[in-house]
């Protein structure tokens, strides 16, 4: 039987992001140096404030600090579990000092959350990421983070999607129509949706020749 002939990864290039995730990590927290005041009783108004926090930072880092472009490879979007990789490692740094837990993929039962920030073990807050090509999109608001919260017993979920794609104007309103919609309705907690330009940036060369 012939041997099954297998292409080595290449990990200089790491198309994939597989390890240089941390790089990219590591750059946002040092281009965006987060001081955090002390978090003393843990409480979930505290809490998320901190990852409320956070998520403004990665979105500022994206949008307007040039690491959208740690988001591609040669021009096409590296997978989705890139950017979650590279929100949990700046969560990760940035909570360290504060001792709050930020564990990643954390499955009870109904499948893996992206993250769970837990303050005092009794106040939990979950984060899901999602590009905006993934098929799942308006699924990963309206089913998926609902169970998640219910399965983690967290006290409140975000919903954070990163723009990749030429139609994310009427992908965004969709997805905030079903936040109106479960607004209507009867649900117990209604997820902020914070929306991430990650399109690809013309450098400043181009935008001055384009003038």
């Amino acid at each position: 039987m012939d041997a099954i002939k297998s292409t080595p990864y290449d990990f200089e290039k790491d198309k994939k992001g597989e390890v240089k995730f941390r790089e990219f990590a590591e750059k946002i927290v040092n281009d965006l140096p987060l001081t955090i005041k002390t978090i003393q009783n843990k409480s979930i108004t505290e809490l998320k404030k901190l990852v409320e926090l956070i998520i403004e930072r990665f979105k500022e880092a994206i949008e307007h600090h040039g690491h959208w472009n740690d988001l591609y490879y040669q021009n096409k979007v590296r997978p989705e579990k890139v950017s979650q990789r590279i929100f949990f490692t700046i969560s990760r740094l940035y909570c360290e000092a504060n001792k709050i837990e930020v564990s990643p993929e954390c499955n009870h039962g109904r499948g893996p959350v992206d993250f769970k920030f837990s303050g005092d073990g009794a106040t939990r807050i979950v984060v899901e990421i999602k590009l905006s090509s993934s098929s799942k999109l308006i699924q990963g608001y309206s089913a998926q983070l609902p169970a998640y919260i219910e399965d983690c017993k967290a006290d409140f979920g975000y919903y954070v999607v990163i723009g990749v794609t030429e139609s994310d104007d009427k992908k965004f309103q969709s997805l905030f129509h079903e936040k109106n919609k479960l607004a209507k309705g009867e649900a117990k907690i209604i997820p902020p949706i914070f929306t991430v330009d990650g399109s690809k940036k013309d450098s400043a060369s181009k935008l001055k020749t384009k003038k």
